[in-house]
């Protein structure tokens, strides 16, 4: 039942960050910072994930937060994950971070800005599927069955 931001918000929210969705397809994924490890097997998982989809589709990508902890010193903060498998992709060249501070309305509309959406998040992929954004969950709790 969660709007999502107005037309004229999201093209701000875009010009802020530097992010042209004009390319396409446009793939927005959302990291899960809970499953930040001390060797990395999420997050090097999630890069290689990545670039296959990047190499066999030529899509764009935007790492999209869905949980922003700025009160826990960025602890479960998807930003600091999202930002970790920037680094470690092939293919950052053709990815983009959302670094700002967005409410659940705005990060709805640049969720629903993709031509798919993969999430690490329950809310993040609820937000997608009631844009009508084809949406693949990356299960990892009983919550996705």
């Amino acid at each position: 039942l969660l709007d999502s931001a107005n037309c004229d918000r999201m093209n701000e929210i875009l010009l802020d960050e530097g992010i042209d969705a004009e390319k396409r397809p446009l793939v927005g994924v959302s990291a899960n910072a809970m499953l930040d490890d001390r060797d990395d097997i999420y997050a090097n998982t999630m890069a290689q994930f990545i670039d296959h989809v990047i190499e066999k589709t030529n899509a764009h990508v935007i790492f999209v937060p869905h949980v922003i902890a700025i009160k826990e010193g960025g602890r479960s903060d998807d930003r600091i994950i999202g930002e970790k498998i920037y680094k470690l992709t092939m293919k950052n060249d053709i990815s983009d971070l959302i670094r700002g501070d967005y409410t659940l309305v705005e990060l709805k509309g640049i969720i629903g800005l993709g031509d798919i959406f993969i999430g690490g998040r329950r809310h993040a992929d609820i937000a997608a599927i009631s844009t009508c954004t084809p949406t693949i969950a990356t299960e990892w709790s009983h919550k996705y069955d």
